[in-house]
Parts: structure tokens; sequence; C-alpha cells
């Protein structure tokens, strides 16, 4: 077996075995300040223009174009791993036609949110005396050099290239098309063959999805005052006799459903508010028993909470919280009866 077929089988056992990384080991030199060998990566996806449905698997071709002859690749896609599950990868039809067989190896690599999908390529030298390296695509045209599969686990995220280019001065980058200094990728000096440290140029992120409508509270026109409690998981803010429907809206335009409550009432204390997956509780404040009035019905049963004969509860309990006092109480029943007057109207203050 020659020294060069000895090298790259020994080095494909470290990339396969310890990390997709260890491909780095080819880049013992590099061009430097040489701009003149240059590359272009970018992404192509359907799915960058519709988003599959939640559950299913998609493709994203990674694209690339050199002025020069490679052969050795590696690149790491970053993508929110929340909206994303990285399952494989392959080569594709360009990088195919030039090095069949190759080892085409992917490992993921996640940390907090963001996942990083490493991929390393090499030519399989075995039996060959000799391996034309080759450029790929044309400027302004770059091909497809693998095809890497993910899972939508819906919601809205970004997929990307890693711009870390390896040169010398970063000799830890995920990214590079190493240049074949003879044009051949088995030769008798290895460590010198493969240059890093190209002008590369890296396209931004793409988004698949689009994010998850939100119940947000109008803040303009007639109806505003509304409230959305996301800890608690209440809406609140709408005075007694109000219609919630017209101080509540999604963020993204999309549908908000108003089911009753156990007395019939959409507009009163135990209604439901729902968007998307989110269900909220309403709460107006005052209204004790959900009938959407606040009245003597509502102090009594807050003075029979208070006396302990029937105790208050969840969303009730709430509503009955009128003065915010973190209770429900004489003074609540005041409150009640000085709006019942008119001279104090419970407007559906915000209990933050």
């Amino acid at each position: 077996m020659s020294k060069t077929r000895k090298f790259l089988g020994i080095l494909l056992a470290i990339t396969l075995i310890i990390n997709v990384f260890a491909v780095a080991a080819y880049a013992l030199s590099a061009e430097g300040e040489n701009t003149t060998n240059a590359c272009d990566w970018s992404l192509s996806s359907a799915a960058f223009t519709t988003a599959p449905a939640a559950g299913a698997d998609f493709t994203v071709d990674v694209l690339l174009y050199t002025n020069y002859k490679t052969g050795v690749i590696q690149f790491a896609l970053e993508y929110d791993k929340t909206v994303f599950t990285a399952k494989s990868v392959s080569e594709a039809a360009a990088y195919s036609a030039a090095f069949t067989p190759a080892s085409v190896v992917g490992n993921g690599d996640v940390s907090g949110t963001t996942g990083l999908y490493k991929v390393s390529m090499i030519p399989t030298t075995a039996g060959k005396s000799t391996l034309p390296a080759v450029e790929f695509g044309a400027e302004d045209a770059p091909v497809a050099i693998a095809t890497v599969t993910f899972t939508y686990n819906g919601g809205s995220g970004t997929i990307g290239i890693k711009d870390d280019y390896k040169s010398s001065t970063n000799v830890g980058g995920t990214l590079c098309a190493y240049r074949a200094a003879n044009s051949n990728i088995i030769c008798s000096d290895p460590d010198s063959n493969f240059v890093c440290g190209q002008t590369a140029t890296v396209a931004a992120a793409s988004t698949v999805g689009t994010a998850a409508a939100t119940l947000v509270a109008k803040t303009t026109g007639s109806y505003t005052g509304g409230y959305v409690d996301e800890a608690r998981q209440y809406v609140y803010g709408v005075p007694a006799g109000g219609t919630s429907a017209n101080y509540f809206e999604t963020s993204t335009g999309g549908a908000v459903t108003f089911v009753a409550n156990g007395s019939g009432v959409t507009n009163g204390t135990g209604a439901t508010v729902t968007v998307g997956s989110k269900t909220y509780t309403l709460i107006v404040f005052g209204d004790v028993t959900g009938d959407g009035a606040i009245d003597v019905f509502d102090i009594g049963a807050i003075n029979n909470h208070s006396a302990g004969s029937s105790i208050l509860s969840g969303a009730a309990l709430f509503a009955a919280d009128v003065t915010m006092d973190s209770a429900a109480d004489v003074f609540d029943v005041s409150a009640i009866n000085n709006h019942s007057a008119g001279s104090a109207i419970v407007a559906g203050n915000i209990y933050a």
C-alpha cells in the first residue's frame, strides 16, 4: 500500500472513530493572504418556501462552487434544535460522480438551543493509483455536493452553514473545501497537498416554518386594556358587559376561539380563549359567579367564601379579588357595592 493510501486510510479511521472533523489533519498548509482561490457556499430546500408538516422529514442540499480543484470537504450546519432534528447526510450527484465511492459522515453536536451537524466528505482511494481533484459548479451556479435530512418538529427556525472557514489562523474551523495543490488527491506528499485558507462566501441562514400564533391584547382603537397573563394562563382587563373578542387578537392574524363557561357566557369569568394549542381562562374582576355581570350574587359568593361556607377557588377566587390585595374579603364586597352604585366602576384593572 502506498504512503498516501495508508495516510488516507488512517485518517478515515480516526474520522469515523474519534470525531468527524479529524479530517482537519489534512490542512497542514494554508493559502494565507491569497484571495485567488475562492469558494461559495449556500443551501437549497423546498422547505425554505413551504414548511413541511410537523413530524415530517425534509432535505436540505448543500451547494458549493469552487474555482480550484478539491475533493476533501468539511462543513457544519447550524440549526434550531427545538424546531429541527438532524438525521442523516448523503453525497449528492455532483460529488458522487467525481468520487465513487466516498465516505460521507455526519455527526451532531448540540449546545443550548443551537444544533451543529458536522459533515466530512472524503474520497475513497483504495485500489486507485490516481484520483483527480475537481472543481464544483460555476460562478453564480453552485452544485449540490451533499444532502442533509432533518425532521421538522413544528414552529419557526433557521438552518445555515456555520461560517468559520478553516485557515492558518482558524485551525479549528468547521468549514473547508481543501484545495488539492497538485490536482491529484493521491500524491506522495499528502501533508502539503491539502490546502485550506481560501476566500469563502457563505450565504445567510434560511428560515423554515412560521412562528406559532400568540394571543395579544389590542393596543390601538377603542378596545384597549386587555392583558394576557402567560404565567397564570388568564386573560383579563375586559370590563363587565364588555365583549372579550374586542380586546384580544393574535400576533399573526390567526383565529381566536372564545368558548362559553358553564353558565353559557363567553364574556364572563371562566370562559376560555384559545389560540392554536394554547387555552386561557377569561377573568372579569367582580364577576365571581361567571354570569357576565357584577351584582349581589357576586357579593353573596364572596361573603360565603369569607364565612367559610362555600370556598372559592381557581378563576372565581381570582375574579373575587377586585381590590387586588390577594384576598377575597369585605374590601372586595365594598368595591362591588360601589360599582353597583356607580361611584367607583370596576373597569377590569390589570392584576400584574
